[in-house]
């Protein structure tokens, strides 16, 4: 299963000397908050509960902190003991001990000038829950089900043009989490005009998700073929 990414703003972000010596450099900061709400992932938005790293944490996971989920990038390791991750009352909690490279200098010069201000995660889900009892559809993250890396970047890493994103609404709708906000089969028997004209309306954003999933999994297929 393809990881999935989830981006919040940067959050008390602090550098300091880490007192090795040789200008290493420390980086702390969280790379996700409890219950706050993401960006639009295109009809829903995300939020992860408090508690849902603690499981996966305690299995001692090999987690990289990264730019912009690039391994190529990597900075730190829970492995090698230069990256600790922890659930503290605000969120994940994340301490790096930086590498010594050049890119690592270039990524602290834009993060000290407001270029770079968000953080994300690459993690499967392990326990959700959706709710779409107001106008807004929430998804609650209440488990992590592996966590592959944290991240510094520059944008969300989850426009709204995410095709597995679009998917799992979809799936949330077709297996019952979420209401079928769009049902033209029981449409015209319940419903007066005006509700047959929501209810339309409603269809056509499903069928948009779909299509907007197929085409972005289309264009990743084709990608990949010109690559071979």
């Amino acid at each position: 299963m393809t990881p999935v990414h989830f981006t919040f703003p940067l959050a008390d972000l602090e550098f300091a000397d880490s007192g090795a010596g040789e200008g290493q450099r420390t980086i702390r900061g969280h790379a996700a908050v409890f219950n706050r709400l993401s960006h639009d992932l295109g009809g829903y938005r995300v939020k992860v509960a408090p508690g849902a790293f603690s499981a996966v944490l305690d299995n001692d996971p090999d987690v990289h902190l990264v730019w912009d989920h690039n391994t190529a990038l990597t900075l730190a390791r829970t492995r090698n003991k230069t990256l600790e991750l922890r659930e503290d009352p605000a969120g994940l909690h994340v301490w790096g001990r930086l590498a010594k490279t050049s890119y690592a200098d270039d990524l602290i010069e834009l993060m000290k000038r407001g270029d770079v201000d968000q953080m994300s995660f690459a993690c499967d889900i392990g326990a959700d829950e959706w709710d779409d009892s107001s106008d807004e559809i929430t998804r609650t993250i209440l488990e992590v089900g592996n966590l592959y890396d944290v991240t510094v970047c520059a944008q969300g890493a989850f426009p709204q043009t995410d095709s597995r994103l679009a998917a799992d609404l979809v799936s949330a709708i077709e297996t019952g989490r979420v209401s079928a906000r769009a049902d033209e089969d029981v449409a015209p028997q319940t419903a007066g005009d005006a509700d047959k004209d929501a209810v339309a309306k409603q269809g056509s954003e499903i069928a948009a998700l779909r299509a907007q999933a197929s085409a972005s999994q289309s264009r990743v297929r084709a990608a990949l073929a010109d690559h071979k």
